[in-house]
């Protein structure tokens, strides 16, 4: 049983150490403030892991210090496996899926508890076997582990400051951000057009070609941190909880146009700036016709206090404009395009 008594605090020590570095490598592939909250979230965890093993060192010396650790090691493992039975109780009433998942954590926490009830009644008769008195060995784990508990406490309480200063700094960001964007007036105007023969299940000419003209206005002018991109649709579409802006837009493969010779210097004017698109149908998957029309246009502002690292936040404003036609009126529900979604299958 002694290799049990040492081996069940090595083992999860060391289990809990691996959970950390996955946790943390995964984190660093993505931002600084992913990684610094990765840390922040399993520092109480790595500290009780060097705990455990340091506890098995001194179980393994059976010192006095070592006992008592081991008691109470065992004492805080069943108390946590028990009080995750208890969380675990309202999905268990509640049934379906949370109640079937809430079974498997009762056997898993039940087990648990198991184990480490069989770890607390061996260090218990095993008590005769450990020292009677304290040794030096018992003073210097005591200094470790203080040093530890003093280490972790002040590391997890400066990490705390500094998570909850760059949320609060990421949410003035997003306020800034959402601000800028709300701020931006844009205007579509159409200079030219041209129809194409009406599909055979439509009674209207469809758009062949088309030359918008959008007008941007920062108020007030701000970087950005990628070029904008606009989707043309129809407005009934637009507002179809099915349309996905990747697959559907038009003028092209169905993907957002980036406006990237118009916006090189990577900011949204306080003056008016034209941009002007001639545009073909071309490989779109919707047909559209005359009426209301509707460009959405993505903008990335770039604020301070944003991660470097991270991808920069999208907002969208729509501008609406009229694409009109001699013979043909507004588009209606059975005309070209409305019912695309509903007959092209999406990839």
């Amino acid at each position: 049983m002694r290799i049990y008594r040492i081996g069940l605090p090595v083992l999860t020590g060391l289990a809990i150490l691996f959970g950390a570095q996955q946790s943390i490598r995964l984190a660093l592939d993505n931002s600084d403030t992913a990684l610094l909250s990765a840390v922040y979230a399993w520092l109480l965890q790595v500290a009780v892991a060097i705990g455990l093993l340091l506890g098995a060192l001194a179980i393994s010396r059976r010192s006095r210090l070592g006992y008592f650790l081991g008691v109470g090691i065992a004492v805080v493992m069943a108390l946590g496996g028990l009080a995750l039975i208890v969380t675990e109780i309202p999905y268990l009433a509640a049934g379906g899926l949370g109640g079937a998942l809430g079974v498997a954590l009762v056997v898993l926490a039940s087990a648990w508890i198991l184990a480490w009830a069989i770890h607390g009644i061996s260090m218990r008769r095993a008590r005769a076997s450990f020292a009677s008195a304290w040794q030096p060995i018992d003073r210097r784990l005591g200094i470790v582990l203080g040093s530890l508990a003093a280490f972790t406490a002040a590391a997890y309480l400066s990490l705390g400051l500094v998570v909850s200063d760059r949320a609060a700094a990421a949410e003035m960001s997003l306020t800034e951000a959402t601000a800028l964007v709300e701020g931006t007036s844009i205007e579509a105007h159409v200079i030219a057009v041209s129809f194409g023969p009406a599909p055979d299940d439509a009674t209207a000419s469809v758009v062949e070609k088309l030359t918008l003209e959008l007008t941007f206005v920062g108020a007030p002018d701000y970087r950005l941190a990628r070029v904008p991109s606009v989707c043309l649709t129809e407005a009934a579409m637009a507002h179809n909880p099915a349309f996905k802006p990747g697959v559907y837009c038009w003028g092209g493969g169905g993907s957002a146009i980036a406006l990237s010779d118009s916006f090189r210097d990577m900011a949204m004017p306080a003056s008016p700036r034209t941009v002007q698109l001639s545009l073909e149908r071309g490989a779109s998957l919707c047909a559209f016709g005359a009426g209301e029309w509707t460009a959405e246009v993505r903008i990335a502002p770039l604020v301070a206090g944003a991660d470097a690292g991270s991808e920069p936040e999208v907002y969208f404003r729509m501008a609406s404009f009229v694409v009109a036609s001699s013979e043909a009126s507004p588009l209606s529900a059975t005309e070209p395009g409305s019912s695309c979604i509903d007959s092209t299958v999406s990839p």
